[in-house]
């Protein structure tokens, strides 16, 4: 392939500046906010350039980057928390007294990261009753049970026994889940 020689065009306001091949024709319209590139003698190859008027505030763009990016970093990680598969299997038993515990073991360490799940309430008020407690001692323990102070004292000891002697302790107290969210308990 031959050498071709390139012509170099500024712009006018000296917004770029473009090397194109020197034989090209060049266009411009409306003061150089358009400008256009190509070969005299077709019309299907070339370069047309536009440049449209506006403004950035740097201040305010400054101070509300941070918020807009932690508002996608948090939806992004709501959106693959509810792609982590659940159990197929749920261990669970039944008190007397009517109130459930579960036990929602994922063996891949994630499942204390389930308590964020944004169907939690739903999945689990149906066979746990509105609203219900749910616990993360570890990062691989999501324990979720009824409303009922016995079992909440008797899962809160077993909870801080497991946080104590962790790898990876999360927290002793346990949630509330409510059909709002979230909130965590009163010491």
């Amino acid at each position: 392939m031959f050498p071709t020689p390139l012509k170099t065009f500024v712009h006018p306001a000296e917004v770029y500046r473009l090397q194109r091949p020197a034989q090209w024709d060049q266009v411009q319209h409306d003061e150089a906010r358009s400008c256009g590139f190509g070969p005299h003698d077709r019309d299907d190859v070339g370069l047309w350039i536009s440049i449209l008027p506006m403004s950035l505030d740097t201040d305010r763009l400054a101070a509300a980057l941070p918020r807009v990016l932690d508002q996608a970093l948090h939806d992004l990680a709501l959106d693959n928390l509810a792609q982590l598969p659940w159990p197929r299997c749920l261990e669970g038993s039944g008190q007397e007294d009517g109130g459930r515990v579960i036990l929602i073991e994922t063996n891949d360490s994630l499942a204390a990261s389930r308590l964020l799940h944004p169907d939690l309430h739903h999945l689990f008020s149906g066979l746990l009753g509105s609203p219900f407690w749910a616990g993360i001692p570890d990062r691989s323990t999501l324990v979720a049970f009824s409303e009922r102070r016995a079992l909440k004292k008797r899962i809160g000891q077993q909870m801080r026994k497991d946080h104590d002697t962790s790898a990876y302790p999360i927290t002793p107290l346990p949630f509330l889940v409510t059909r709002d969210g979230i909130a965590p308990a009163e010491e």
